[in-house]
């Protein structure tokens, strides 16, 4: 595993536990973080917050300042590579939550540091490289409320320094009133030098501080690089985050962060 990534996971739950108490005692501002990661030492850690001013009974313009950290790994030939992505984006956008419909769209620029590690996969010299990019990000959250206590929810960014893509389908539901948010997640992300699609289950848990939700999820993940190398895992992933029933008119409204899930602050 990654060991920045270890190193990330410890960062984003000291952060946003403390900044989950500035969420609770009152005001437009939300924090929200993770980590995701899987037996082949790839995944994502971010944490982040934000806050809104509302523009009408159901719009809010928001903006959020987060950190992230990416990490994959390629084939090329006879080598392999791994990239250790972090980066520091600061997006705004717009939020609108209707009666049974939220969306929310983000965008604005991101500064990345790459680390490349290239191995042989016999015996040679490994060749590291360095690059410092400013881009940018745009991210985007949509949640419908399909009858009572059920949820579809559609999450997708994009990251110009890494042309990384992450979109993610929720399906979620409730089986009684106040008991955990069960759901059934499918993913597909990746940008020109690797790809990957998963599947996997999660499960929230809301209230744990104030409006705060800990949810938890596993599966099981295929990555494959651009010379079609085929690479199976495992993977579970935490992500703390305002409650999804919870949405308001600051930040919080729809997480749209919760992929990178969050990624993905990816």
């Amino acid at each position: 595993m990654c060991v920045k990534l270890r190193i990330s996971l410890v960062h984003s739950v000291l952060l946003v536990t403390m900044l989950a108490h500035v969420a609770v005692a009152g005001g437009n501002w939300e924090c929200l973080g993770g980590w995701e990661g899987d037996s082949q030492g790839q995944g994502y850690a971010f944490v982040g917050a934000g806050g809104g001013l509302p523009v009408s009974h159901t719009s809010a313009v928001i903006t959020r300042l987060a950190t992230s950290l990416l990490c994959y790994r390629f084939s090329q030939g006879d080598s392999t590579t791994r990239v250790s992505s972090p980066g520091l984006s600061l997006t705004s956008g717009i939020s609108h939550a209707g009666r049974d419909v939220t969306v929310v769209v983000l965008a604005g620029p991101e500064i990345r540091w790459n680390d490349e590690r290239t191995a042989p996969n016999g015996a040679g010299q490994i060749r590291f490289a360095h690059d410092r990019q400013w881009s940018g990000v745009i991210q985007g959250y949509f949640n419908a409320s399909l009858a009572p206590r059920s949820w579809l929810t559609l999450l997708a960014s994009y990251g110009g320094a890494n042309r990384y893509v992450f979109s993610r389908l929720i399906l979620s539901h409730r089986f009684k009133e106040k008991a955990p948010l069960f759901g059934l997640e499918g993913t597909a992300q990746g940008n020109g030098d690797v790809k990957s699609a998963q599947v996997g289950a999660s499960l929230e848990i809301a209230d744990v501080i104030g409006a705060m939700s800990l949810k938890l999820g596993a599966g099981f993940k295929s990555s494959w690089s651009s010379d079609r190398t085929r690479t199976p895992a495992a993977f579970v992933g935490v992500v703390w985050i305002p409650n999804v029933t919870e949405c308001c008119h600051t930040s919080s409204c729809g997480s749209p962060l919760s992929f990178k899930a969050s990624h993905e602050d990816v």
